[in-house]
């Protein structure tokens, strides 16, 4: 199982990275949060897989992520932004 994981994760967890960069551009308003939600998963398969030479970037991104987080939601709730929701798609 673990080889499993450690194999076919990074594939999954790109796909959902390279979804969240597009919803990115159609200002989806939890791109961010699933961006930040996504680098959980890369941090779990950097310690299963014992990638650490990945460790340092995906802790890093995560307080960048979290940052974008809060300024989209704030923008929107202040209407500086017209952010998509999901019920609008």
């Amino acid at each position: 199982m673990k080889q499993l994981l450690v194999f076919g994760m990074p594939f999954l967890i790109s796909l959902i990275s390279l979804g969240a960069s597009f919803l990115d551009g159609k200002k989806y308003m939890y791109s961010p949060a699933i961006k930040l939600a996504n680098q959980f998963l890369w941090v779990f398969w950097i310690y299963i897989s014992k990638n650490w030479g990945f460790m340092p970037l995906a802790i890093i991104l995560i307080p960048i992520y979290y940052r974008n987080h809060l300024l989209w939601t704030r923008a929107a709730k202040k209407d500086q932004v017209q952010l998509v929701k999901p019920t609008e798609q």
